[in-house]
């Protein structure tokens, strides 16, 4: 985050620099040097605020995503963490309360489809 406090600066300077040196090799007057060197500084610097406040804003939005991933837990580990005692039923224990369908969270190969033929099949029962 220190670099990017002093991204216009060094931006501006740097190029700053690089204009002066090409145009004294051009072999060109001063006073067109400085006019070109005064330029580029106040051209680069507003480049480089520019720039500065488009990565900041990127790093806050990455820092504030990862802090709402961190808040939320996954539905799977939710899911086996609330009903740990709900999924160890007996086929016994469920045929009881009327129901066939046993839910386990093992089954990695859910799909929305095959759980609103069950529902309209437990439903028609």
């Amino acid at each position: 985050m220190d670099i990017l406090k002093k991204l216009p600066l060094i931006l501006s300077f740097s190029m700053t620099i690089s204009v002066g040196f090409i145009s004294n090799i051009m072999q060109l007057s001063n006073k067109t040097i400085y006019i070109r060197m005064i330029i580029i500084l106040i051209t680069f610097y507003i480049l480089g605020i520019y720039l500065r406040n488009i990565l900041t804003n990127i790093i806050n939005e990455v820092d504030s995503s990862k802090k709402s991933n961190e808040d939320e837990t996954p539905y799977d580990e939710r899911d086996q963490n609330t009903d740990e005692g709900k999924n160890n039923l007996t086929n016994d224990e469920s045929d009881a309360k009327g129901s066939s369908f046993n839910a386990t969270t093992e089954d990695e190969d859910f799909s929305p489809d095959e759980l609103s033929k069950l529902i309209s099949e437990n439903l028609d029962e």
